[in-house]
């Protein structure tokens, strides 16, 4: 990731998770060691589209769904991925394989949470490492 999209990250996960919308520039600094222009850098498209509301104390989130809609528009999962490799098994088959730690996306997840069967070429898995 970006080191903007690391701010970008935090936002989203104060309002999300934390239910905190407010936050402080010189916060975001610190935690990410990163000066304050790189923040207000990664905050000045958010603060054009009307996302967050910058004050000299104290700024906030005032819209999390455009800023989460801005933030996975703007990401880039390619450069995330270390490994990616092909199998000519079944999907049925390749699930059968997964362990315990793998996080299911797309199909997989599809068809375990809303119980629906439908045909598909690819599966695609996250596995979450120590």
């Amino acid at each position: 990731m970006l080191k903007i999209e690391y701010i970008w990250r935090d936002l989203l996960d104060r309002v999300i998770e934390d239910q905190n919308p407010y936050f402080t520039i010189l916060d975001l600094s610190k935690k990410y060691h990163l000066s304050t222009s790189v923040v207000n850098y990664a905050l000045n498209p958010l603060k054009e589209l009307n996302i967050i509301k910058i004050r000299k104390f104290s700024s906030r989130v005032i819209d999390w769904e455009k800023l989460l809609f801005f933030w996975a528009t703007r990401r880039s999962l390619a450069k995330d991925i270390i490994y990616s490799t092909y199998s000519n098994l079944p999907v049925f088959e390749r699930e059968s394989l997964m362990t315990a730690d793998v996080i299911p996306t797309g199909y997989t997840a599809f068809r375990i949470f809303l119980k629906k069967y439908h045909l598909i070429m690819m599966l695609f898995i996250f596995i979450l490492k120590n």
